[in-house]
């Protein structure tokens, strides 16, 4: 199934303009269908269950920091 940005924005507890950076950094799956973004479930569902464990998709790990940031290559 294929979701719409602000539904998923809203389930993310995210504002829309911040889900649709993350669309344009490509750092959350998505497929524009003519001009439309949209959010197959399934990839979303993966891509939450790999920020829980700390690995981005594009390869990168988080560091264990009290805020959340800080990155390191995963080898």
């Amino acid at each position: 199934m294929l979701l719409k940005p602000a539904k998923v924005a809203q389930q993310l507890d995210m504002s829309k303009s911040k889900l649709y950076r993350m669309v344009r950094e490509n750092k959350i799956p998505h497929v524009i269908i003519d001009g439309c973004v949209r959010i197959p479930e399934k990839d979303l569902i993966e891509w939450i269950e790999s920020q829980k464990a700390g690995i981005t998709l594009s390869g990168v790990e988080r560091e264990k920091s009290p805020f959340g940031r800080g990155r390191k290559e995963v080898n």
